[in-house]
């Protein structure tokens, strides 16, 4: 099920859980890499909520089969427009089998546990 990114963040205040978009890069007709938009609850508010956020989106785009990229990470205050009018899906995915992976393997264990 698709969310905006509204209701990706509520979700994953409400669930303590993940979401995740991701946006095609094309050569042709052909998908050859892409961005990812990870969104996912920050389990250190819980124990102090004064100096962290309940929530940050981590960016990572580049092609397929290949180690080179952008890596990005957002509190609320940073995320930027273009983030806030994608379509989220909702992830068991962890943390580590996204971040700092390849773009497709990051992909396939996000798609995975897509709920």
């Amino acid at each position: 099920m698709e969310l905006s990114f509204d209701e990706a963040v509520a979700y994953i205040k409400q669930a303590k859980g993940k979401a995740f978009a991701f946006v095609p890069a094309l050569r042709g007709t052909r998908t050859v890499g892409g961005a990812i938009w990870f969104l996912e609850y920050n389990e250190v508010y819980e124990s102090n909520p004064v100096d962290n956020f309940e929530y940050i989106l981590h960016y990572q785009a580049g092609e397929f089969h290949s180690s080179e990229g952008e890596e990005d990470t957002y509190t609320p205050r940073e995320i930027p427009d273009e983030a806030k009018r994608l379509k989220f899906r909702a992830t068991k995915a962890d943390a580590g089998e996204v971040l700092l992976q390849e773009t497709q393997m990051a992909l396939e264990a996000l798609e995975r546990g897509a709920l």
